[in-house]
């Protein structure tokens, strides 16, 4: 996933468009003024398939946008504790907070798996 980078250590964004581009948009192309459609428009099997590949990307370590990463995404952030990477990846992925329950479970994963879960979630995928 995005392992292609410019000299400057920029991301490819074409890499990037092909894995969006699965899930049902075209990067920098919306439909209309109005974006992307979101609800239940969303669910069909084969974007379903491609988002959950996309999530499981960010738990591969090979992923050079995988557990590393995310991990001093975190640091960077000053999410030091379970709860705050948590917190801070819920409003990252999904834009809002988790309940407790959900929130307890995800506490006890490295930040790769915490990521490929909150992207699985039902949350993520009707927006």
């Amino acid at each position: 996933m995005f392992a292609d980078h410019d000299e400057d250590g920029d991301l490819d964004l074409a890499e990037l468009e092909g894995h969006v581009g699965k899930m049902g948009q075209r990067l920098f192309y919306p439909p209309n003024v109005g974006g992307w459609p979101g609800g239940l428009s969303w669910l069909r099997g084969s974007t379903l398939l491609a988002r959950a590949n996309f999530a499981a990307l960010f738990a591969d370590p090979k992923c050079c946008h995988g557990p590393r990463h995310l991990l001093e995404l975190s640091k960077r952030h000053g999410w030091k504790a379970p709860e705050d990477q948590v917190n801070g990846f819920a409003s990252l992925f999904l834009g809002a907070p988790l309940k407790p329950a959900k929130k307890k479970e995800l506490m006890n994963l490295d930040c790769g798996r915490m990521a490929q879960q909150l992207l699985s979630l039902p949350e993520a995928q009707v927006c």
